[in-house]
């Protein structure tokens, strides 16, 4: 019984002594991934502009808030910039992908992949506007035009 309680004991020092003092615990640990672990994830690393469109729920719910004839103006108006915003980076040249959902995306950012959360964006139509290392501009799409012409011609200049 000593001797279990002894190679317990032995164990226990053993542990402590080979534990690293300069790692935080794990609950104080930062959750960023390491910069091996974060080039793995799916991220963007190219020209490029993410349409985060509203979806059905969305709608629905747009629908529920308003009068008929208020949603129909609303409706349309949705269509109408998000169409202007989509022909604008179609005419450029800028590569497309449409998602439904806000999930947080990632691009890579002066030669880190770093997180952006758009989840909490009131707008029901968002565009990411993204290019080669620098980090993303996230709009409206009624600004697309105005503000994408700004982001894209001072990509050759920033830092």
């Amino acid at each position: 019984m000593r001797r279990s309680a002894a190679l317990a004991a032995t164990l226990a020092a053993l542990a402590l002594a080979c534990a690293r003092d300069d790692e935080p615990p794990a609950s104080d640990a930062d959750d960023e991934p390491s910069a091996e672990q974060a080039a793995a994830l799916p991220h963007y690393d190219e020209r490029v502009a993410v349409l985060l469109l509203a979806d059905s729920a969305d709608i629905e719910r747009l629908r529920a808030e308003n009068s008929e004839d208020d949603f129909s103006v609303i409706a349309d108006d949705l269509m109408w910039y998000r169409a202007e915003a989509i022909d604008w980076l179609e005419t450029r040249g800028v590569p497309t992908v449409t998602v439904t959902r806000r999930d947080t995306l990632r691009f890579l950012v002066r030669g880190r992949v770093r997180e952006f959360d758009y989840s909490s964006d009131p707008l029901l139509d968002l565009v990411v506007l993204y290019d080669h290392d620098r980090p993303p501009v996230a709009l409206a799409t009624v600004d697309v035009a105005t503000e994408g012409e700004r982001y894209f011609r001072t990509a050759t200049t920033d830092p």
